[in-house]
């Protein structure tokens, strides 16, 4: 019986044999009665299978990992368990498991470092994601949406610019087409990954081509 069909029976034991710790070390007890929640207990056990080989290749590179076992028994499996718990955006599951899956390729991340980039995630819907793959060159602008300046979708791009900002993952060089003309859309021509924004998105990617081009990003700076 694997880690995915042991959930069912023993999420504690399960999770903790999966990531190499003790289960008595994981503070189960904060987390557990959301467990008890039937919709929260599906939402988990479906996110396990959907990403199962993720989980299994997390699981691998624990076992050989040469990062202090107190960090990932108190720290990482504990965060683990409850983003995929909590997190209400099942595409934002990927981003998380990716980080902390690179967590153990790049053992170089220092534990600050680590809550920062999580924290940094916590603080983004998917659609923020996306607009900051988009800035990145890594996915389409609007999803496809048609908009023109001055309607709600773009007051809400906008609204995503400005977050993607605030969190100083992009610096926005010029919001304005002259001292008296008209605003200009946010897009590659004036908006650029800043340094900390090209870092965490190698944090939250596992595709090491991506990971390679996002290290011309900060070249370029």
């Amino acid at each position: 019986m694997n880690f995915f069909e042991k959930i069912s029976n023993n999420i504690g034991e399960s999770l903790a044999n999966t990531f190499g710790v003790a289960s008595d070390l994981i503070p189960f007890g904060s987390v557990i009665t959301n467990i008890l929640s039937t919709r929260k207990f599906n939402r988990l056990k479906r996110r396990l299978d959907e990403n199962e080989l993720l989980l299994m290749d997390i699981s691998y590179l624990v076992g050989r990992s040469k990062l202090a076992k107190e960090f990932i028994d108190e720290k990482i499996a504990p965060l683990v368990l409850t983003s995929l718990i909590e997190e209400h955006e099942d595409a934002k599951i990927v981003y998380l498991l990716n980080g902390f899956r690179n967590v153990f390729i790049d053992e170089n991340i220092s534990e600050s470092m680590f809550y920062n980039y999580i924290d940094t995630l916590n603080s983004l819907r998917y659609a923020d994601l996306k607009r900051l793959n988009y800035f990145a060159e890594l996915d389409t602008p609007y999803d496809g949406d048609i908009y023109f300046l001055g309607s709600e979708y773009e007051v809400y791009l906008r609204s995503i610019d400005s977050k993607l900002s605030n969190l100083y993952l992009i610096d926005i060089m010029g919001r304005y087409g002259g001292l008296s003309g008209p605003r200009l859309e946010n897009s590659l021509e004036n908006v650029r990954l800043s340094p900390y924004g090209v870092n965490f998105l190698k944090f939250v990617n596992s595709d090491e081509d991506i990971k390679t081009y996002l290290d011309t990003k900060v070249q370029d700076y």
